[in-house]
């Protein structure tokens, strides 16, 4: 969902550099995209290899899970239509910035409670966000928020 916002943002530019900027942003969005998809997967894949069943859940759990995840998928939806009212990119990277900016403790102090062999998904998801931050940063001080 995060490339779709890069999108909606490249759509509010002209600047064919500044497009391409945001192309790179998109590419990194559709990876941690693509690797959040797939990481209870790979954990699973992980127990299995351990001699580990997957993680069972009791069906209220399951529900309120997918309750949880048509509330994700409404808000997403949601802030789609925000970003695409706005007249600039800026708005939206810089939403997104702070969101992942502000993420990256939580994440770096949740890595204590990964078993051992999952260590390396927390750590490449660690990574993800930093290259993801990173790029947004540089965008932003290439491209500051125009004067309203």
């Amino acid at each position: 969902m995060n490339s779709q916002y890069l999108h909606i943002a490249k759509s509010k530019t002209n600047d064919p550099i500044e497009a391409e900027m945001l192309n790179r942003i998109a590419d990194i969005a559709h990876e941690y995209d693509v690797f959040e998809q797939s990481f209870t997967e790979r954990v699973n894949a992980n127990k299995s290899r351990r001699g580990e069943g997957p993680t069972k859940l009791p069906k209220s759990k399951r529900d309120t899970l997918s309750s949880m995840e048509a509330d994700r998928s409404d808000t997403q939806n949601r802030i789609a239509q925000q970003f695409d009212a706005y007249s600039s990119p800026q708005p939206i990277v810089r939403s997104l910035y702070k969101t992942f900016y502000n993420k990256l403790p939580r994440m770096r102090e949740y890595l204590k409670h990964y078993h051992p062999d999952d260590l390396s998904l927390g750590e490449d998801r660690i990574n993800l966000i930093e290259r993801f931050v990173t790029a947004m940063e540089s965008y932003l001080e290439q491209y500051p928020e125009p004067n309203l």
